[in-house]
């Protein structure tokens, strides 16, 4: 069965905010399947350092994804996709 696109949504905006709360994290963005360049929703994540557990595991909890997690400087950016 496939989730509207609106549930896929408040799932993602849900998990943006338990993410938030993480020490390591400096900023998560949500993404609408237009703006992700993937075609699904998807949260941005700026860390201070490879994506620790709570962050992964806040990710599991609301089936996301992280397809790509790259050093940009001092920080890590991730994209996690639903």
């Amino acid at each position: 069965m496939t989730e509207c696109p609106r549930m896929t949504g408040a799932r993602v905006r849900e998990a943006a905010a338990e993410i938030r709360a993480c020490d390591a994290v400096l900023g998560v963005d949500v993404l609408d399947p237009a703006e992700s360049g993937r075609g699904r929703w998807a949260l941005e994540i700026v860390t201070t350092e490879p994506l620790p557990s709570p962050v992964l595991e806040r990710l599991a909890a609301h089936d996301l994804s992280v397809p790509d997690a790259v050093a940009r400087g001092a920080v890590w950016r991730a994209l996690a996709t639903a």
